[in-house]
């Protein structure tokens, strides 16, 4: 009879972990830490208009976002991003996820948290969940030049739908004989699928409307976190914060 293993636990990010983009919370972080940046803001306006009538797509104004940020050096960028982390990131963490999620870490089971949002902020959760695993969009930011657009720092691109599959199968799936071990996705995002088709056990976490839509039809567990937004508030609050830099989803110490 087999060996049985301990479980793996792949998380996406936003939407999942937090309420909201974590990019959109770092964009409103950044333009206040640096308020003389702010001109650039124009960009991300455009950049947004640009996306909603599909003349873009959603890695390019990802990158579109970040063009401020590759005007910090390595050491400013770093210390931001400890910062932003710390402000911005750890209060906003649905208190119900992490409490599961510090759970699994204490039966000593493996924790992948892999999200389309910047390594370069998102590697900080290791300091405060240690034994985790982050795997997040890898970005090289240009250090000359008038505009600088970030570039994609490695061959998997933008950390999102299948890429992530193919990113777990090449780095992190290691099938042993003998041996089984189970698997679990959490997700609240249709761009997720591929994911969820991979682990043993998908769990939809506060699903939009085409994920809802495959768990029911699938028979997936749907799980809503505490004081999660439904997908319509989500949607129009990040609409709010993008165009008018305007509301957000409240920290626990501000949450009543």
């Amino acid at each position: 009879m087999p060996k049985v293993d301990k479980s793996t636990h792949y998380y996406d990010f936003d939407d999942t972990l937090i309420p909201g983009d974590s990019i959109i919370y770092w964009k409103r972080f950044y333009f206040k830490k640096r308020p003389r940046m702010r001109i650039w803001q124009i960009f991300t306006w455009i950049g947004l208009v640009a996306y909603l009538l599909r003349l873009i797509n959603s890695l390019t104004l990802k990158k579109i976002f970040l063009i401020p940020t590759a005007y910090e050096s390595k050491e400013e960028l770093e210390n931001l991003a400890k910062e932003f982390t710390q402000k911005e990131i750890i209060p906003r963490l649905y208190s119900d996820m992490i409490d599961q999620l510090r759970q699994k870490m204490v039966n000593s089971e493996n924790i992948v948290v892999i999200s389309a949002s910047p390594i370069f902020y998102l590697k900080y959760l290791k300091e405060y969940y240690p034994g985790i695993t982050i795997v997040g969009t890898e970005f090289d930011f240009p250090q000359n030049g008038i505009i600088r657009i970030p570039r994609f720092s490695s061959k998997w691109g933008n950390m999102k739908g299948k890429t992530k599959v193919k990113f777990i199968l090449h780095n992190l799936h290691k099938p042993r004989p003998n041996i089984e071990s189970a698997s679990f996705g959490y997700s609240d995002s249709g761009a997720d699928i591929p994911l969820l088709d991979f682990v043993d056990t998908p769990i939809a976490i506060n699903p939009n409307r085409k994920l809802r839509k495959k768990a029911l039809q699938c028979d997936w567990k749907i799980y809503i976190p505490k004081n999660a937004p439904s997908t319509f508030q989500n949607n129009l609050m990040k609409i709010f914060n993008l165009l008018f830099d305007i509301g957000e989803w409240p920290k626990k110490s501000e949450a009543k």
